[in-house]
């Protein structure tokens, strides 16, 4: 598959992650709604798993810490949406992660940008910056954003490392999302009373699950061009749903759209048009 390709399917990703955080930030009880996401994923990881091979001992250490911060993602995640718009803590969250992904990368795995693909990276970042800076919410918003952007820089290069360390990118994938989903379901009966989980599972449990159907099948995309592309450029164009993250706030949740907000989905437009057309494999 050619690197335009392999942009192009992280990019659909990126529609689709957009998507499911639209429908979570949408919920009524979000911790359910979460729930609902990885209990789709997790029936489909179990479905997977009798077809894939075991984890090899290489991938324990990066499988612990992709367990470790996608918990930390989801509960950052959650808090964020319950105290902020999803324009405001949609940008920040995902398009801090490229910025801090290629300074992991660059540290840990050594991995060198090529001029496109930092600039590309740059622009991304630009346009993240001009979308949230001045766009209002309160300090609590932003720094829960802000963390949850920690939290993706993080697992993203756990995931990145471990899928490349695993006999498989399935592999790895089902074997973490069957570890984090079984430890989230198990917290429900002690956050949820029956009655409450009873509630939820007639109004909200079936667009829970389509978003979780959504949510793998994106991740899944990037984790298969994280195996033969550098990290940060290909999270630098899945964090493109930043614009579409926008555009659901404004159509779904009537937020504001200023030209502000143009110029920044024009900035990370133009960022992903580097990246994808002329950063090569670096």
């Amino acid at each position: 598959m050619s690197d335009t390709l392999l942009y192009g399917t992280v990019l659909i990703a990126a529609v689709a992650h957009a998507a499911w955080n639209a429908i979570l930030k949408d919920a009524g009880d979000r911790f359910l709604s979460m729930a609902a996401i990885r209990f789709a994923i997790l029936v489909v990881s179990l479905a997977i798993m009798p077809f894939v091979a075991l984890p090899g001992p290489e991938t324990f250490a990066w499988m612990a810490g992709a367990v470790i911060f996608h918990a930390a993602y989801w509960y950052l995640l959650i808090e964020s949406y319950r105290v902020g718009d999803m324009s405001l803590v949609y940008p920040l969250a995902r398009g801090g992660a490229p910025l801090l992904l290629a300074a992991i990368s660059f540290v840990f795995a050594g991995e060198r940008l090529t001029t496109a693909q930092l600039g590309g990276t740059l622009l991304v970042g630009l346009g993240i910056a001009t979308l949230v800076f001045g766009a209002g919410g309160s300090r609590q918003a932003k720094m829960f954003a802000g963390a949850t952007a920690v939290a993706i820089g993080c697992f993203t290069f756990f995931d990145g490392m471990g899928a490349r360390s695993a006999i498989s990118i399935l592999s790895f994938l089902v074997w973490v999302d069957v570890i984090g989903s079984v430890g989230y379901l198990a917290l429900v009966p002690f956050r949820r009373s029956r009655q409450e989980i009873g509630a939820f599972v007639r109004v909200g449990a079936l667009k829970g699950c389509f978003a979780g159907l959504i949510a793998f099948a994106g991740y899944l995309a990037y984790l298969n061009a994280v195996m033969v592309l550098p990290m940060a450029p290909v999270a630098a164009v899945r964090e493109s749903s930043t614009m579409f993250g926008a555009l659901a706030g404004v159509i779904l949740f009537r937020e504001a759209f200023g030209l502000r907000r143009v110029a920044a989905a024009a900035l990370v437009t133009a960022g992903v048009v580097v990246i994808g057309l002329m950063g090569g494999r670096g």
